[in-house]
């Protein structure tokens, strides 16, 4: 049976596979500095997310001046800076330093399309399709929402089809294990559309809701599950890309009841947060936030 989707987050589905196609075959030493530098980094980033700002730039300082200046493959370095650039683009992103943000995140994507051509692995499609989330992030802080929103479109539509329609460097993707491509790929398709709904309810704007979801409706029959998650997700997609009703909302409360013990983290708030749109009830959104 496949690996419910809701556990990748608690076990870290995606860092096990990356260790496991990058870091544990390289010497001991290379293990060593990687870990090092991604505990400190990740110290870093959770400084961030606790206000305490200074003392992230001063972790993130101490962790740069580790960085191997030689005697060290391209590839490996830059596996080791892209543990940098997503999450010290976060703290200038918390900071208010947008520009400094967009440009580690580019950063970070570039790298990984580097770190694609020169393994020959797919899995950093995945760190790319994460950071182009984060770009529509960006748009939403500065208040360019329908880019934003057109972003996290194309990039449903990449997810689900496997269309890329012009977004620089993602490429089709395909794993030896299907149930963790399976897994990966559900998960981002979860956290684009919690963002866009978020943002949608922020704006309290239904017509901008109803294009989105129409978007998926549209998409939707493209969507072909194999695996056990799959067909949970398609079923979400299918409840919100419907017309706001009370029969929806009782689809709505029996599919939560079905699947609660399934259930990917905040899919249910997601759902009550889409009927109380509708409503014109106003609510408080319990959707978390899912960084890199």
């Amino acid at each position: 049976m496949q690996k419910n989707i809701s556990s990748i987050l608690n076990d870290d589905l995606f860092t096990r596979i990356y260790i496991r196609e990058f870091i544990d075959k390289r010497s001991l030493d290379d293990t060593a500095l990687y870990n090092s530098l991604e505990n400190t980094f990740f110290e870093a980033f959770s400084l961030v997310k606790e206000n305490k700002t200074e003392e992230s730039f001063s972790q993130f300082e101490y962790g740069e001046k580790m960085f191997p200046l030689e005697n060290k493959d391209e590839t490996f370095k830059l596996i080791l800076k892209d543990t940098l650039y997503p999450k010290k683009a976060y703290l200038y992103y918390k900071t208010g330093n947008i520009k400094l943000a967009a440009y580690l995140t580019l950063k970070s994507i570039v790298t990984n399309q580097k770190i694609k051509e020169q393994t020959k692995v797919d899995l950093p499609v995945f760190v790319q399709i994460q950071q182009y989330q984060n770009i529509a992030r960006i748009c939403f802080r500065t208040n360019h929402f329908s880019e934003g929103i057109v972003m996290n479109c194309k990039l449903l539509l990449f997810l689900i089809t496997k269309k890329n329609v012009g977004i620089k460097y993602l490429s089709e993707f395909t794993f030896d294990d299907k149930t963790e491509e399976s897994a990966l790929k559900c998960t981002m398709i979860y956290q684009i559309v919690f963002d866009t709904v978020k943002i949608l309810y922020r704006l309290q704007n239904k017509k901008y809701l109803r294009s989105f979801l129409d978007f998926i409706s549209n998409i939707l029959p493209q969507f072909v599950p194999a695996y056990e998650g799959e067909f949970i997700l398609e079923e979400f997609l299918e409840l919100i890309s419907k017309p706001g009703s009370e029969v929806q909302a009782e689809e709505i409360d029996y599919f939560i009841g079905k699947n609660q013990d399934v259930l990917f983290p905040g899919v249910a708030p997601v759902l009550t947060l889409i009927k109380k749109i509708y409503e014109n009830e106003k609510v408080v959104s319990e959707i978390a936030d899912y960084q890199s």
